[in-house]
């Protein structure tokens, strides 16, 4: 977590809502929350918030599950192709799943 706070900028309870997503996560999918915590960097490396960060990782994970890629080409993917178009990030899922 120290890294995705230091590359993200979150603190405080910002930076613990981003380590409890990432143990919900850890607990509840394929990957360890190691692996979500590892995603979150590369979001952050997009530039993304820590709220968006926590909106868009679940439907990353299901990507990168059902395909077999590595989370940073997922979280890639799916950030760049959020960004490009202009979507909010309540749009992931749509996203995601037409992928």
């Amino acid at each position: 977590m120290s890294n995705v706070a230091a590359i993200s900028g979150a603190v405080g309870l910002e930076l613990r809502q981003l380590e409890l997503n990432a143990k919900q996560l850890g607990s509840t999918t394929v990957f360890t929350a190691s692996q979500v915590a590892q995603l979150q960097v590369e979001f952050a490396k997009l530039g993304f918030s820590s709220q968006e960060i926590r909106g868009v990782t679940k439907d990353t994970l299901a990507l990168a599950s059902a395909t077999g890629a590595d989370l940073s080409i997922s979280a890639a993917v799916a950030g760049q192709t959020l960004r490009a178009f202009g979507l909010d990030v309540s749009e992931t899922s749509r996203v995601t799943d037409t992928m």
